[in-house]
């Protein structure tokens, strides 16, 4: 069993994690406003991220990035394929949330891609043999209805049913991502993982483009300077927390947890956005989510 320091510790790179994602999201919609290369710039915030993992996550130690024995060599084939899984399974999402966005309501897509904290739990019993509690699948569920009522918009009058299915299997590849790379990092350092499986998204992503990757990206960037950098860096500070929370807890824990991110997101674009309707929603998310924490921590 735990120690309070180690507890505190555990959790407080869960916490950094939430809060260094609702800067992303926060960023990625600055980003993403009047950007009409969605893909280019996206693409430029990746590569950022790479470039900001390296650094942050040499200073945690060897133990997360090369130890002394360390070789390539060493590396099981299976943790090259999770790595490499892992970013086919994130350059498929990528893929199919742009699809999905062009075909379904942003509430309505933002509600239905939290489903991928019940693809983990399944993911997580079925291919990691984590133990799934009560306790732990009623607090994925709070946070679920947390995370869908924090987003929910009262002027959707009639649900459309098409494009959701793309929705819907976007949640699964999320899911499949965070999952291997729990299966990944368990078998080797953490930097390397990341590294590797970084490189692989961006060039996914530069596929995805087609033509002139390069120069599309960086346009992206002069046309959005602080923002895709804010981006990057907060991609960089989630990434780097997710793999370090992989190493001491169960998929099934990380990823619900992380998902209560949308939560806050919605309350800080709320509050920036000097939002006066709505509040009441998002005070009750607010309270179901820490209500889903509390029980998940505990499972």
């Amino acid at each position: 069993m735990m120690g309070l320091d180690s507890n505190l510790v555990l959790w407080g790179w869960l916490a950094f994690g939430v809060v260094s994602s609702v800067v992303w999201n926060l960023s990625l919609r600055q980003v993403m406003k009047g950007e009409h290369d969605e893909a280019a710039a996206g693409t430029a915030s990746n590569f950022l991220t790479i470039l900001f993992t390296v650094p942050f996550i040499l200073l945690l130690g060897a133990n997360f990035s090369f130890r002394d024995d360390f070789s390539l060599s060493s590396v099981p084939a299976i943790a090259w394929l999770a790595c490499i899984l892992g970013a086919g399974a994130s350059v498929v999402f990528t893929y199919l949330t742009f699809k999905a966005s062009k075909v379904v309501d942003a509430s309505e897509r933002a509600i239905f891609s939290r489903l991928n904290v019940f693809w983990a739990l399944i993911f997580a019993a079925a291919l990691l043999g984590e133990s799934i509690t009560p306790a732990k699948l009623a607090a994925v569920a709070l946070i679920f209805l947390a995370s869908a009522l924090s987003v929910y918009k009262t002027q959707i009058s009639k649900w459309k049913t098409e494009g959701l299915q793309l929705v819907v299997i976007g949640a699964a590849f999320s899911a499949g991502t965070a999952i291997a790379s729990k299966y990944g990092v368990g078998l080797m350092p953490p930097f390397v993982f990341a590294i590797f499986e970084s490189t692989l998204l961006t060039l996914g992503l530069c596929l995805l483009m087609r033509q002139n990757a390069l120069g599309r990206s960086i346009a992206a960037l002069r046309r959005h300077p602080l923002d895709i950098l804010i981006n990057g860096l907060a991609g960089a500070t989630f990434y780097a927390a997710s793999l370090v929370a992989f190493t001491l807890l169960p998929a099934s824990t990380v990823v619900p947890v992380m998902a209560t991110a949308v939560v806050l997101t919605a309350i800080a674009g709320g509050l920036l956005l000097h939002e006066k309707e709505g509040w009441l929603q998002k005070v009750v998310a607010a309270l179901l989510a820490v209500v889903g924490v509390w029980l998940i921590s505990g499972a």
